[in-house]
């Protein structure tokens, strides 16, 4: 059941995962998941191997903003990532803050199951 489950969100999720409205970014961050943390408009996850590629000031943790267009989709993979334990790149483009300030933030995700 929770195979059938983790394919049938996968495969929702699959057309969304790379979102050409949205393609630029300004590097990737690879590596499991070890640590989601949900605020009131973003969710922040911690990653085995990060990288900040925006150069952010913070990189305690990176963060996918609630006005994302695909926050929704994106959530359930995040949150597929943690629980199987597989590897995922955090596509990230600028701070949470702009420039360099804050977080960096999530705008595309490579979940390779």
């Amino acid at each position: 059941m929770k195979k059938s489950f983790l394919f049938v969100a996968f495969a929702l999720a699959l057309p969304a995962l790379y979102d050409y409205a949205e393609a630029a970014v300004d590097g990737w961050s690879a590596g499991t998941l070890t640590n989601i943390r949900y605020q009131s408009n973003r969710i922040l996850v911690q990653q085995n191997g990060a990288t900040n590629p925006s150069n952010c000031d913070s990189t305690a943790y990176i963060v996918l903003m609630d006005t994302h267009a695909q926050f929704e989709i994106y959530n359930s993979v995040l949150l597929t990532a943690y629980t199987t334990g597989k590897n995922i790149e955090l596509g990230i483009v600028g701070c949470t803050n702009g420039g360099t300030s804050g977080y960096p933030k999530i705008n595309e995700i490579w979940f390779k199951p």
